[in-house]
């Protein structure tokens, strides 16, 4: 017997048992039965069918759903939030994604902490203008696209409005909204009627003015036997004796220049006379002054020391000789710098050179004296080379000194 028939018999097994059922006091024939039940029994099996159909969905598919979906929200929650990562206290460059130690100090790593991103609040529609007229709606990446009602852009994006007082252009003046003036630091002041100049800040150092700048020696070789200024920073005025110098040579000199004085008064010739001067001229290379000679000459007396002065009024900035020293011709005794007037060397980036001329006006201001407030120069000369290490060049300002 093949499946098909052992199928066929069973249904109609289970037709007649309903038939049975639905009408127990009637009899049919088997044909008749046949017939009669199938349409019956297919609407059973159908009704059937869609039962077991609902009660499996039920059971099995519905919490299946229910937990895909809450599995895909907490995954998505789980995505939002950043992964705990582990460091070391010690060695910042070490991170990890679970706990553990620290493979360089062997520390115990502790949780980094998570910064939680911070939704903004976007209030659009006729929130957004707090009680102010809605003048149009217009597009967020393009605001030339407006439209007179709300709705979306050409981009699919909504329309934000834009408000009375707020981005409007005008005549008078263009209109920012505070907020993006607050992050763009934009300061407001008066309207004022000024030149137009470039201001250029720099640093630089002072220095001696060179043309007040002496340098005292002496022309003579000997000793010192008296040092009246006696350490670096003293106040001399011009004339002032500095130190004196005993010299056999020009002791002998002087002892010429009396034996010419009196032989030319004895007998005055043209020879005498030469003799009188050559004396006196070689006292003068050595700076002694002519009253001095003259003293020398009436007096009769040779004196022992020759003084060096100062030539001008100044600070001793520089102090080569002791007492007792014996000195050469030429040795640098002293260096004295008039402070009165002094140098500042600027030092200007070649960006900005071509802006800098000779006789405009310069401001300084002193670190170490706020107090004394700025102090105005004028730039006196541009050297004419640039370093090529720093790339600036030396920019020469004269001030006067105001200490």
């Amino acid at each position: 017997m093949t499946d098909e028939n052992k199928t066929n018999g069973k249904v109609e097994d289970l037709e007649q048992r309903i038939e049975r059922v639905v009408r127990p006091g009637r009899k049919r024939s088997k044909s008749g039965a046949k017939s009669g039940l199938r349409p019956w029994l297919a609407a059973v099996l159908l009704l059937v069918g869609l039962g077991v159909g609902l009660f499996v969905g039920r059971t099995y598919l519905a919490p299946g759903t229910a937990q895909s979906t809450a599995a895909v929200q907490e995954s998505r929650a789980s995505g939002e939030e950043e992964k705990t990562k582990y460091t070391c206290g010690m060695h910042p460059q070490i991170v990890q994604d679970e706990p553990g130690f620290c493979p360089i100090c062997g520390m115990k790593l502790t949780p980094m902490k998570q910064e939680k991103k911070k939704k903004k609040k976007i209030v659009t529609g006729e929130a957004a203008c707090k009680g102010k007229k809605i003048l149009w709606y217009q597009a967020p990446m393009d605001p030339t696209y407006r439209s007179p009602e709300p709705g979306k852009s050409p981009m699919g994006m909504d329309l934000v409005p834009a408000c009375e007082g707020e981005g409007e252009e005008s005549a008078e003046g263009i209109s920012v909204d505070s907020r993006i003036r607050q992050n763009m630091g934009i300061r407001l002041a008066e309207v004022k009627e000024l030149p137009l100049v470039k201001t250029i800040r720099t640093v630089g150092h002072v220095d001696y003015d060179e043309r007040r700048l002496a340098i005292i020696n002496t022309k003579i070789d000997g000793w010192v036997e008296k040092l009246n200024v006696d350490f670096t920073g003293q106040w001399v005025k011009k004339g002032q004796v500095l130190l004196s110098i005993y010299s056999p040579k020009l002791i002998a000199t002087q002892q010429e220049l009396l034996i010419a004085a009196r032989q030319h008064r004895a007998a005055p010739s043209r020879r005498t006379e030469t003799m009188l001067e050559a004396a006196r001229q070689r006292l003068r290379y050595w700076d002694i002054p002519d009253a001095q000679i003259s003293r020398i000459e009436q007096g009769g007396k040779i004196q022992r020391r020759l003084s060096i002065r100062s030539p001008i009024s100044g600070v001793v900035v520089k102090k080569n000789v002791l007492e007792g020293q014996h000195v050469m011709p030429g040795t640098t005794l002293f260096e004295v710098a008039d402070l009165r007037r002094v140098w500042v060397l600027a030092h200007v980036y070649e960006m900005d050179a071509p802006f800098v001329k000779v006789g405009q006006r310069a401001t300084i201001e002193l670190p170490y004296a706020p107090d004394a407030g700025p102090v105005e120069g004028t730039v006196e000369y541009v050297y004419p080379w640039l370093n090529e290490k720093s790339r600036d060049l030396r920019v020469r300002l004269a001030f006067e000194n105001p200490g």
